[in-house]
């Protein structure tokens, strides 16, 4: 029978908009675009930028390849991972800002003024006598579960995390019912170029996290063996500590590790225990990574443990941080070695199922650039023409890339020492000799 390749992209308009709430996604004093003194709303939001560059480019069609279909999460839904309390400190702290916004009277319009089922057992928990009382108590929720500094409450977070939760929900059904109808037969790759909120904890927001949506959507994906591969510069605390005894899933994280670097995890010899150990690889690398050294490693890391662990769906965290230019990220890979990657998947990798998330990502353009070009080679197996369409939505913002879809190598002092690679490698490469397939292929 011949093998067809299925291609989703999980995109809503409602998806975008409310992807476009997350603060870290309106940084605009951060771009290279940016003058100063203009307003926000005269600039687009990263999500925007990504989506209207792959429209542009028409990578994906309207009728075969779109999943618009997507249903907010309800507070039972994001329960199959995150704890009870967590959740209802998100509703009550977002009921209080909606209570006290200048912009009271237009909630979202995807709200209708309704709640989830289960609004009424998390509608009163404060517990409170005033509003001097209620801001305190607010305060001391913040602080509890980690909505402060890089993870600070905004308006419209609540609804923000059911999206992408609904999001992962409706891939985990379009995952199980693939392999019910083409299992050892067809291919599927999905994009969720929202998604891959790494760092959020069961209990606690972090780095810009509030829903781990990549938790979620691994246990959605039922007695199979997943491969969560992260590029993001920082570590995948979150998915490594949701995973960490699990051998089901096995977690790789390359990201840059060091002294005062967030989030100061992923040490070489954190490698999983109980029935997970060895099944949570982290390749530390320093400051100035790149590109040869970066697609050494991975090649070399990724097809050893593919062949070893054998899963059935890969999961790519596509963080682009680690591009020069990046406000957060101090790598100097370029463009190249995001294609490199999304090639490696399709043609060197092939995996039954191919789930590609977003993640971090500071700069708009380069990030709209890499998703575009990635997605492009995933679904035609060809790389994009290089000039940017003109069609493009704020097409002259692409001046600060000469208006082509190019992001060269960086020039950030590299302490990467080519012995050093060779040791990260050889370490990990060792470890095979411990890694043995006796996944119990359970749920977590």
């Amino acid at each position: 029978m011949e093998q067809k390749r299925h291609v989703v992209y999980i995109h809503s308009n409602e998806l975008e908009e409310n992807s476009s709430l997350l603060p870290a996604y309106n940084k605009q004093s951060d771009q290279m675009y940016y003058i100063n003194g203009m307003d926000y709303s005269d600039y687009p939001k990263r999500s925007e930028l990504i989506h209207s560059l792959i429209e542009s480019y028409k990578i994906f069609s309207k009728e075969l390849n779109y999943e618009e279909e997507i249903e907010k999460a309800d507070i039972i839904d994001m329960q199959q991972f995150h704890s009870k309390d967590y959740l209802k400190a998100l509703f009550t702290i977002d009921k209080y800002l909606k209570k006290n916004s200048s912009i009271k009277s237009n909630e979202r319009k995807e709200d209708n003024g309704e709640e989830d089922s289960s609004s009424e057992e998390m509608s009163d928990i404060s517990g409170v006598s005033s509003d001097d009382d209620e801001e305190e108590k607010l305060e001391e929720l913040k602080k509890k579960f980690g909505l402060i500094d890089d993870a600070p409450p905004f308006e419209g977070m609540l609804n923000y995390c059911k999206y992408i939760a609904g999001a992962s929900l409706k891939i985990g059904k379009i995952v199980n019912k693939f392999f019910k109808d083409y299992n050892g037969v067809d291919k599927l790759t999905i994009f969720n170029f929202e998604g891959g909120r790494h760092h959020a904890r069961k209990s606690r927001a972090a780095g810009f996290c509030y829903i781990n949506d990549i938790v979620l959507l691994i246990l959605q994906i039922k007695k199979k063996k997943v491969m969560c591969i992260d590029i993001d510069v920082h570590h995948g605390d979150g998915v490594q500590e949701a995973f960490y005894n699990s051998d089901r899933v096995l977690t790789v994280s390359f990201h840059q590790y060091g002294q005062g670097l967030y989030p100061g995890t992923g040490y070489i010899d954190d490698i999983g225990q109980g029935k997970g150990k060895y099944r949570n690889i982290n390749v530390p690398l320093k400051a100035g990574l790149n590109d040869e050294q970066f697609q050494y490693l991975f090649k070399e890391i990724i097809s050893k443990y593919v062949d070893s662990f054998k899963p059935d769906v890969l999961i790519l965290v596509s963080g682009t941080d680690g591009l020069n230019g990046d406000p957060l990220g101090h790598w100097n890979l370029s463009l190249n070695s995001f294609e490199f990657v999304a090639s490696f998947l399709r043609n060197e990798i092939n995996c039954n199922v191919t789930i590609i998330l977003g993640a971090g990502g500071y700069n708009y353009i380069n990030t709209a650039i890499a998703y575009a070009s990635m997605a492009n080679i995933l679904t035609h197996n060809k790389t994009l023409p290089d000039d940017i369409p003109d069609s493009t939505s704020h097409f002259e913002l692409y001046k600060c890339n000469g208006f082509q879809r190019k992001i060269t190598s960086g020039t950030i002092r590299n302490y990467n020492s080519q012995p050093y690679i060779e040791e990260v490698k050889k370490i990990l490469v060792e470890r095979l000799e411990h890694f043995k397939d006796n996944s119990s292929q359970n749920t977590q």
